[in-house]
């Protein structure tokens, strides 16, 4: 395992299904996607109308521990069973959860 996965698999420790992204069953992403309305976010999900380009911030990714600035996106995971919502991944975070990409050092 490198530092980067090590990182990872401690941060998201106890957390299932994480992903990233919009999801069409949280009500946060409604809030910001379709001025609350969970049911339309939920119609439209399929047609994948609502693309999530991030946005930067200074807080840095809290799935990595990069504490630098960077574009961070929406992502979600289950927590005793509820789905909670995250503003904090950054985008080598993206690429190694969806393809198993590592960042290069």
């Amino acid at each position: 395992m490198s530092d980067y996965t090590e990182r990872v698999e401690h941060n998201l420790k106890g957390l299932e299904a994480v992903s990233s992204g919009i999801c069409p069953g949280c009500q946060e992403c409604a809030d910001t996607w379709t001025d609350g309305d969970l049911e339309h976010l939920k119609d439209e999900w399929p047609t994948g109308g609502f693309c999530d380009e991030g946005s930067f911030s200074k807080q840095g990714c809290s799935v990595c521990g990069n504490p630098l600035g960077n574009t961070l996106f929406a992502w979600h995971a289950i927590l005793d069973g509820e789905i909670v919502h995250f503003d904090d991944m950054c985008p080598d975070c993206v690429m190694y959860l969806a393809n198993g990409d590592e960042p290069e050092e």
